[in-house]
């Protein structure tokens, strides 16, 4: 073979090298956006890609990982937070309202028992156009012989542990959806009075 014959065979295989990786090209682009329109974001999937944006080849983020898998190296972190400051509990109730006292002694006998403290649940009440703060007193029982402590079960309330009573929650919620009265209404009335 001559050179002139070599030479134009080197340009041939060039050529025919060309096409294959235009239309290997070709056929990447078309693996992706088909995995685009698979697995991509229902919104990102018939999106075509910006031609201005470089593009991400596999290739180099497996060599990055080989790379990174040889040589293993340990980070040491730390930071500081703020912890919150421990929660005081539930509000007061305001000391100006009107009180009203409610005992309730144990159903069972306490003759032979003697008192020893009381347990106090202070809860909102609502009468229209009056809060009124109800005071529960119930008062603790020990018996001598068998030191059992006796108590008055405490009435069944719409949320435990509740400021809020039967009346004020029934006023919020008939005034929400009865009156249509919105809450930051409510309460701004509710200041306001």
């Amino acid at each position: 073979m001559t050179k002139q014959e070599l030479i134009k065979q080197l340009l041939q295989l060039k050529k025919s090298n060309q096409k294959l990786e235009s239309s290997n090209q070709h056929k990447d682009l078309i693996i992706v956006n088909l995995q685009r329109m698979l697995f991509g974001s229902k919104k990102e999937r018939f999106i075509s890609e910006n031609k201005e944006q470089l593009a991400l080849l596999f290739e180099e983020f497996a060599s990055q990982e080989a790379l990174e898998d040889e040589t293993p190296v340990k980070e040491k972190i730390t930071y500081e937070r703020e912890k919150p400051s421990k929660h005081a509990g539930r509000n007061k109730l305001p000391e100006n309202l009107p009180v009203v006292e409610e005992i309730i002694e144990p159903e069972e006998l306490t003759e032979e028992m003697v008192k020893m403290g009381e347990e106090i649940t202070e809860i909102l009440e609502y009468t229209p156009a009056q809060f009124f703060k109800r005071v529960i007193i119930r008062p603790k029982y020990v018996n001598k012989k068998t030191q059992e402590i006796k108590i008055a079960a405490l009435p069944s309330r719409p949320i435990e542990k509740c400021l809020a009573g039967n009346s004020v929650l029934t006023h919020i919620l008939v005034s929400k959806y009865v009156d249509h009265l919105p809450l930051y209404r409510q309460q701004h009335h509710e200041v306001a009075a």
